[in-house]
């Protein structure tokens, strides 16, 4: 089940999973429950009106993909935001391929960023976002900036 109105308990949750912490209070969140528990996260913070920083975690090894259409739907829908930047852990091999698998393409590598190492940082595009091209029902899309 969809949940969005406890972004403070949703960022925690992402938090202790090793997917980032937004500012306590600052930050937008969706959470995915089965049976009342919380087993995925996505939490939306720092905007500047054209991206956010977004932090994932997940339980368990599949996204839930209403999860997944509600958050992009926020962001690239509502905010219209032109991308989402995802810092991730280079160790955190689930969260790359599942933002790879959305589109995202690799920006950079902060080394020694991370008690655990590096962090590597994502940036995905409306216009390279597979899923919400779909769901823009093949809407033209084109990313802005001219790259």
């Amino acid at each position: 089940m969809l949940i969005w109105d406890c972004p403070d308990v949703i960022n925690d949750w992402v938090a202790v999973r090793g997917g980032g912490r937004a500012y306590p209070g600052n930050c937008s969140a969706l959470g995915w429950t089965v049976d009342g528990v919380l087993t995925a996260g996505l939490v939306f913070t720092d905007s500047n009106g054209a991206q956010c920083l977004a932090n994932i975690a997940l339980d368990g090894r599949v996204f839930p993909r209403t999860l997944l259409h509600a958050g992009l739907s926020y962001a690239f829908g509502q905010l219209q935001l032109r991308r989402l930047t995802f810092i991730i852990k280079e160790a955190n091999i689930a969260s790359q391929e599942l933002v790879r698998r959305l589109g995202a393409i690799p920006e950079a590598t902060l080394r020694d960023a991370d008690i655990d190492g590096n962090l590597l940082i994502y940036a995905l595009f409306p216009a390279d976002c597979k899923i919400w091209s779909r769901l823009q029902n093949g809407k033209k899309l084109v990313r802005s900036g001219g790259t």
